[in-house]
């Protein structure tokens, strides 16, 4: 979990600062539809004309329907967002702050919202948004679905769900 990604006021976070959390990390981009609506793009408007896909959950959301705590002080929520408000940019800290606003991220206890810098905009990223991963806190990869991974979602679904109970 060396990941090294920027808060929205531009000090530096690695994701082994969160090492004895569980970490479900949501790659994202501001310009994905999916990344809208896994960040909470039905209970706002579109972000910066992006429109959330239809029919996805929140994270939050779909954790809670599980019986998930998304409270519980061992799981961390962390959307990283990798792109900005187009294809080619990292999004900059005032993108950071407008998003975080946009969705109430600052309201969610345990979630967190970072970006990437332009280290991260390179294809093989590109190809793994939008993409969700979970570290345990012992930092190992639990699960990883991403675009290009080629895994079947409600397989994905069951080992998360499996995976969180485990650690949450």
């Amino acid at each position: 979990m060396g990941l090294l990604l920027f808060d929205a006021e531009g000090k530096e976070v690695r994701l082994s600062s969160l090492e004895g959390k569980a970490v479900l990390l949501h790659l994202g981009a501001m310009c994905s539809p999916g990344t809208v609506a896994y960040t909470g793009g039905k209970r706002a408007k579109p972000f910066a004309g992006c429109a959330p896909q239809q029919n996805a959950p929140t994270l939050e959301a779909w954790l809670k329907r599980k019986g998930i705590d998304v409270e519980h002080p061992k799981l961390r929520i962390v959307h990283a967002l990798f792109y900005g408000k187009n294809q080619s940019d990292p999004p900059k800290p005032e993108d950071l702050k407008e998003w975080i606003a946009h969705f109430g991220l600052a309201q969610r206890p345990n979630t967190i919202a970072l970006r990437g810098d332009v280290a991260y905009t390179e294809q093989a990223t590109f190809e793994r948004i939008p993409g969700i991963q979970l570290i345990g806190p012992d930092r190992k990869f639990l699960v990883d679905c991403a675009r290009n991974t080629g895994n079947d979602w409600n397989t994905v679904i069951k080992a998360l769900e499996q995976h969180l109970r485990k650690v949450v």
